[in-house]
């Protein structure tokens, strides 16, 4: 159910309300910072220069800039958990992949159980194979504490234990058959699942939507239809349309059926000001951020397919996406490294989903996107006595969104000659 401050679940491996959510390092920034140091009397910073672009691209190219060093290796939300796993596919998505810290996705998903206190469910799991996917890794044979493990395998048998899931988790498990290799018995069953959870009766005002019924038949009954389930839903059955269609598939045409209704559903909550409803029981007037940030990727997603059913005068890009993007970059902090957006939940989540929509939909080259004003110089030594030559300090740290870059890799020092007058 969705609260008053943004979008959560009775988790259905816990029962808890929990909030709705999609290679070794190579530094991000390489060749993006080149950080020159004067020294006159004081050493000075020098920005690098962007690339000269409309408003919007040049907003979107430093916003994802920026939202790739806090979420990458090293960075203030470089520990990517099941929570951030959609900042590790925007980063691959911007070809920085290798910037995604495996070791700590690692770390986190070995650590789950004793953070949360409850044990990995398949769905938190297909989280952490799909971030860990994107970081290069073998997600079937993965070494860990000297061991090699094969996590599809692992989640297929926490499915054929603990019976097929509902689908908050689908929506994430579908996926990682589109990345890694496991039973094609149990994907098909997997998707057969999740177009279960949509709505096909064209009379119904929640035509097209993806959810669940809560308490069915009770006094209590709920209905959870939502365009952000729907968006996460054309995620995960996008990557197979046209694979199926060409293979000759016997789900092909559901599934083409299927991601039709639900591109036109979550066309239609497009609001005027280019966000995304969450759904139509909470107000059809007035977008949410987090389900703007998943109905961005999934209307990139539907356009970018060749075997569905075009409807609404158009594709997608044309349509909807330039809208959506301005939105998110509305909602965007003045200093372009996170969200304001009203309503948010859990801003690190909601940012991670939304570097994601935009990488996907903005053709941007993040290196030498992002300037280094406002980064925090430490020098070896910051006071000289006069000698009438120039003084060299060291830079002993440059400390940029929280992520402290690497000489010679994020950055270079020069000193400027003939600086030795007072």
């Amino acid at each position: 159910m969705k609260n008053a401050m943004n979008c959560t679940y009775a988790d259905p491996e816990t029962g808890k309300e929990t909030p709705c959510p999609l290679r070794p390092v190579r530094r991000i920034l390489s060749a993006a910072l080149a950080v020159a140091v004067a020294i006159c009397m004081w050493p000075a910073i020098a920005p690098s220069s962007a690339q000269a672009a409309d408003y919007d691209e040049a907003t979107a190219r430093t916003l994802c800039a920026n939202l790739a060093a806090r979420f990458g290796a090293g960075g203030a939300d470089g520990s990517i958990t099941n929570d951030t796993f959609y900042a590790a596919l925007a980063l691959d998505e911007l070809g920085f992949g290798s910037d995604v810290d495996a070791d700590a996705i690692l770390a986190n998903m070995d650590g789950f159980e004793q953070t949360n206190g409850y044990a990995l469910g398949a769905g938190t799991l297909a989280k952490y194979i799909l971030a860990l996917d994107a970081a290069g890794c073998d997600v079937t044979a993965l070494p860990d504490q000297g061991t090699t493990r094969d996590l599809v395998a692992e989640m297929e048998a926490l499915i054929t234990t603990e019976g097929m899931p509902d689908v908050y988790s689908l929506v994430y498990i579908l996926p990682v058959y589109s990345v890694a290799a496991g039973s094609d018995e149990m994907r098909d069953a997997v998707l057969e699942a999740l177009l279960g959870y949509q709505i096909t009766d064209t009379e119904s005002s929640y035509y097209g939507l993806f959810g669940e019924v809560f308490s069915e038949g009770t006094d209590y009954e709920y209905w959870d239809y939502t365009v952000q389930t729907t968006a996460q839903a054309v995620l995960a059955l996008a990557p197979f349309n046209d694979e199926f269609y060409e293979d000759g598939n016997e789900h092909s045409s559901d599934l083409r059926n299927a991601i039709t209704s639900a591109y036109s559903a979550v066309g239609k909550a497009q609001t005027d000001d280019g966000g995304f409803y969450y759904s139509p029981d909470y107000g059809t007037d007035a977008s949410d951020f987090d389900t703007s940030a998943n109905a961005l990727a999934a209307v990139v997603a539907y356009d970018a397919l060749e075997h569905v059913v075009r409807t609404g005068g158009g594709s997608g890009s044309t349509d909807r996406v330039s809208p959506a993007v301005s939105y998110i970059l509305g909602c965007a902090d003045t200093d372009l490294a996170g969200f304001n957006a009203a309503g948010t939940w859990n801003e690190t989540m909601s940012a991670a989903a939304a570097f994601y929509g935009l990488a996907v939909a903005c053709d941007v080259d993040i290196a030498g996107a992002l300037s280094i004003n406002g980064a925090k110089v430490t020098l070896a030594q910051g006071t000289y006595t006069y000698s009438g030559k120039a003084c060299t300090p060291a830079v002993r740290s440059v400390v940029l969104n929280g992520r402290t870059l690497q000489a010679g890799t994020d950055y270079t020092v020069a000193y400027a000659a003939g600086c030795t007058n007072v």
